[in-house]
């Protein structure tokens, strides 16, 4: 009965986690990246004149964004560049990454 018990709380805890990890990204983004970029990453435009930058440079959507290699978003993420913060020592490898992937999801898909 036990054994059936722990059974039954270690899948329905692997099942939580599972559901959790899909939306640590967007959570994640939306937390420490949403200030600037906004939640679509289109960027905003109050943030924009705050920052005294054009608004196309905080568009994740953006064809720049778009034709950066994954390795550059991770640099630009971990380094800041400009204005941005760097993230470098506050986010795990794993959670750069899984960033890295939603900000991918940001921009429209080609048809």
């Amino acid at each position: 009965m036990f054994r059936l018990f722990l059974s039954g709380a270690l899948l329905l805890g692997l099942g939580l986690a599972m559901a959790f990890a899909g939306d640590d990204a967007k959570g994640l983004f939306d937390k420490k990246c949403s200030k600037c970029h906004g939640v679509d990453g289109k960027g905003l435009a109050k943030m924009a004149k705050v920052l005294k930058i054009e608004n196309g440079k905080l568009d994740l959507t953006s064809p720049d964004t778009v034709k950066a290699s994954d390795d550059d978003l991770t640099k630009v993420i971990l380094d800041g560049r400009k204005k941005m913060p760097k993230h470098k020592g506050k986010l795990s490898d794993s959670q750069v990454k899984s960033l890295v992937q939603y900000i991918r999801s940001l921009a429209p898909s080609k048809k």
